[in-house]
């Protein structure tokens, strides 16, 4: 979990309610301890296609964007992107550079 995605969130959390619902990839299992902090759903990432036609915006972290408008990422970022652009819901990258 990015540091910046974790900001953006508890940000948003004091303005609205919501639900967060974290996709866990498969060999970190990094996504417990940030749901502690919000309380919500852990899914897997292969999880993330079936449940997609029920959310409304996907935030992701990236490591750095370019000026191209490509981004440098974690490991399955494609597959995760992939069920967004599917049903057409809009994704959020947050990168710090």
């Amino acid at each position: 979990m990015r540091p910046l995605v974790l900001a953006f969130l508890t940000k948003a959390a004091k303005q609205r309610k919501f639900h967060v619902i974290v996709a866990e990839r498969a060999p970190e299992r990094d996504a417990r301890c940030f749901v502690r902090l919000f309380d919500d759903v852990i899914v897997s990432d292969v999880q993330m296609f079936p449940i997609m036609s029920c959310v409304n915006k996907v935030v992701a972290g990236a490591k750095t964007a370019v000026s191209s408008g490509g981004i440098e990422t974690f490991v399955g970022a494609a597959s995760l992107a992939s069920p967004p652009k599917f049903y057409s819901v809009p994704v959020d990258i947050h990168s710090s550079s």
